[in-house]
């Protein structure tokens, strides 16, 4: 029986777990956060999916607690630049890209099309081109009306929100700050930490939030990792911030993610600053020459430029003996989607309904929920992450030529054969998936995937999906009209919260 558990390492996904975990525990299990304050964090500025917002209210958190405070912004989608011959979008998940009316898939009208007028037609796209908020008020949203609670992505700066919960949380967990110098172990689990001056930290159940160190699950118990470096080649980062010259246009509500020499840029606007990154291989480029394509990209030239690692891959098991790792310290794929708080948020989300399913006892079947789940789920994101670079058509560079020409991975020579001639007619494609159907088409449709594909679908329904199509740019025309700037929007939000 769990009766307490230690929270290793602060920063986002400490402190997420730590939120999560006292939200949906009893107060009769102890909750213990270890962090030191002589170790930074690595977020430099982050986008996230939408369940990240539903997971927060999960932990007790409403908007109105952490987005101001965290600098946040919404983020309708991202739009990929340079990785075809025209920009195409994968909007968050809303559902217009799988259901175009009733008893209509979105991809049966629409892939035998124009890929141009398709993504023109993407309600959040547009909503997204012309810098308007997703929000006409509080809870009056584009896409879910005015009376249901949106699961809203955002970009937020990684320190402010990790800042926010800890202020959150201070009075609900026990905070320790200290830094660990001893993990002792018995029989494949960890007993202790102990630091400098020999004092004991014990727990029945730890949560590795160490980072891509993974200092208790691969460092200590030696869970092996699975580098997913020969997929996914960027494994280096550098972050620039730039200020606003005219917020009102560049405050856009989605992220974009344009190509480079050796990997793509970041556009990530928060509500106070733009953050920019830059995502390569050192294979290619040295951190200097790629902090020097950034800095010219941007026009920036002064700014403090943060150099960051990558660890590409997860480990084999992300849950073992009695540690948890969450975060970095289980797996990364590289920020294309902005799937790392994603991790973290899941993978709670996973470890919950175990413990739920055991009663609150840590047992096997607690650790076999959470690796099913997550592995599941990660390989799924890697392939998708994958098929943006191997399905791009960009060949200018070294870098470019290789990712084309990358083997497809085994998992994802099975999932895309679901996805032709035309894609499957559910929702997941499995049972774990972050991508619907509907993103997936998304993505191939703006890769020319579908551009030899035909209409086989009877005259009728043609007229019948054309009806619901011209419904809902009618709808979006107004939406356009009467939908606030999105930098306006939460400017007055911000002055009320």
């Amino acid at each position: 029986m769990i009766k307490k558990i230690i929270i290793f390492g602060g920063g986002t996904s400490g402190w997420l777990s730590a939120a999560f975990l006292r939200n949906n525990i009893p107060e009769v299990v102890e909750i213990q956060v270890i962090e030191s304050s002589k170790l930074g964090i690595i977020g430099v500025g982050e986008g996230t999916q939408p369940y990240t917002t539903q997971f927060l209210r999960q932990c007790g958190i409403g908007p109105d607690d952490w987005m101001k405070s965290a600098n946040a912004s919404y983020k309708l989608g991202v739009e990929f630049d340079g990785w075809h011959d025209k920009p195409y979008f994968v909007d968050n998940d809303t559902f217009a890209t799988f259901v175009l009316g009733p008893d209509i898939l979105t991809y049966n009208y629409w892939a035998s099309k124009d890929r141009d007028e398709f993504l023109n037609s993407i309600p959040s796209y547009r909503l997204a081109k012309e810098n308007k908020s997703p929000k006409l008020a509080a809870n009056m949203d584009f896409n879910h009306g005015y009376s249901t609670e949106t699961w809203d992505a955002v970009h937020f700066d990684a320190h402010k929100i990790g800042e926010t919960l800890k202020e959150l949380l201070k009075f609900k967990v026990d905070i320790v700050d200290t830094e660990i110098v001893e993990v002792d172990t018995d029989q494949g689990n960890i007993t202790c930490l102990r630091n400098s001056e020999g004092e004991e930290f014990r727990a029945d159940l730890f949560i590795d939030c160490s980072g891509f160190k993974s200092l208790l699950l691969e460092k200590t118990l030696e869970v092996p990792w699975a580098d997913e470096g020969e997929n996914l080649l960027c494994n280096k980062a550098v972050a620039i911030p730039t200020q606003y010259t005219n917020p009102q246009e560049e405050c856009h509500p989605y992220t974009k993610a344009t190509t480079m020499n050796n990997g793509w840029r970041w556009t990530i606007p928060t509500y106070e600053r733009i953050g920019n990154g830059y995502v390569y291989s050192d294979k290619y480029c040295t951190p200097e020459e790629a902090e020097a394509e950034l800095r010219e990209a941007i026009g920036e030239y002064e700014a403090e430029a943060r150099h960051l690692d990558m660890r590409i891959g997860t480990h084999q098991r992300v849950a073992y003996g009695n540690v948890v790792a969450v975060g970095l310290s289980a797996g990364f794929v590289e920020p294309l989607e902005a799937t790392g708080i994603t991790f973290t948020t899941k993978t709670l989300e996973f470890l919950l309904q175990g413990l739920m399913e055991t009663d609150g006892i840590w047992t096997d079947q607690c650790s076999n929920i959470i690796n099913t789940k997550f592995l599941s789920m990660f390989y799924e994101i890697r392939d998708f992450i994958f098929m943006h670079y191997k399905l791009s058509n960009k060949d200018d560079t070294q870098f470019w030529k290789d990712v084309r020409n990358l083997e497809y991975p085994d998992t994802l020579q099975e999932r895309i054969k679901s996805f032709l001639p035309s894609p499957p007619n559910k929702l997941f494609d499995e049972k774990y998936s972050m991508f619907h159907s509907g993103q997936w088409f998304e993505m191939l449709m703006g890769n020319d995937f579908y551009s030899d594909s035909v209409a086989l679908l009877p005259e009728e329904y043609q007229k019948y999906s054309e009806m619901f199509a011209d419904i809902e740019k009618y709808r979006m025309d107004k939406v356009l009209e009467d939908w606030p700037n999105h930098y306006d929007y939460l400017t007055e939000y911000y002055n009320k919260v």
